[in-house]
This record gives structure tokens, C-alpha cells and sequence, in this order.
């Protein structure tokens, strides 16, 4: 039963983490108003330095 649990938390934690990144895409459009001259590229890798940032420490914390 404990092992059930860890497991819907764990699942329930990446589901939160993955709403955060749904959030950032629906402001692309934004973003691009809000810099001009920039491509999509550009903002898409403005937007994800996040997932970048949480992969490198994520792992490495995982990983201690």
C-alpha cells in the first residue's frame, strides 16, 4: 500500500511540474511582443532555460 502511494506522489509531483511548462508556452506570444527583433527560436530557448536548469540540478541532486 506504501509503495502505492510513493508512487501517485510522484506521479501527481511530475504532473505539477509539467503544468508549469504549459503555463510558460501559452506566453510565447507574448514574449515576442514584449522583444522585438527576436525570432521564435530565440524566445523558445529564452523559455527553456527553465527545463534546462531543473534537468542539470535535478539529476544532480537525484544523483547524491
Amino acid at each position: 500500500m506504501r509503495a502505492a502511494l510513493t508512487v501517485l506522489a510522484i506521479w501527481a509531483a511530475g504532473l505539477g511540474a509539467a503544468a508549469q511548462f504549459g503555463k510558460i508556452s501559452v506566453l510565447y506570444d507574448v514574449l515576442a511582443a514584449a522583444y522585438p527583433g527576436h525570432d521564435g527560436v530565440g524566445i523558445a530557448l529564452m523559455v527553456s532555460v527553465v527545463g534546462l536548469v531543473g534537468l542539470v540540478f535535478g539529476t544532480t541532486a537525484a544523483s547524491w
